[in-house]
């Protein structure tokens, strides 16, 4: 369904950017090559521990270790909703530039 979604709506038109913004349930490949094959770009809140290549040294690793050796751009703080146990802790978020590999089990496939 995500991956006919992105192809539906098609490329942005020349000088516009389109970035997808997904939760954990379109953190599919399909779905993530065809926001590629369309030109946009995919903001995806991650499920999965993908094969990833960090495109500044080209070290091959999974996903989670490398977003976690990044610095924090920035940092909250954030409490527990109310109705729910009092709890506090702080997010992070941190960036870089990574290539997603292809699952393992797509052997076959063509990483482009």
């Amino acid at each position: 369904m995500w991956g006919r979604a992105a192809t539906a709506i098609g490329s942005p038109p020349a000088g516009r950017r389109w970035v997808h913004v997904v939760d954990r349930g379109a953190d599919i490949f399909a779905f993530l090559t065809a926001c590629r094959d369309q030109a946009t770009d995919v903001l995806v809140r991650a499920v999965q521990d993908r094969r990833v290549r960090d495109d500044d040294d080209g070290v091959r690793t999974q996903l989670g270790p490398a977003i976690r050796a990044r610095p924090a751009q920035a940092t909250a703080p954030l409490t527990a909703r109310p109705g729910h146990p009092e709890r506090e802790t702080t997010v992070a978020v941190s960036w870089t530039t990574l290539t997603l590999l292809p699952p393992a089990r797509l052997v076959g496939h063509r990483a482009r």
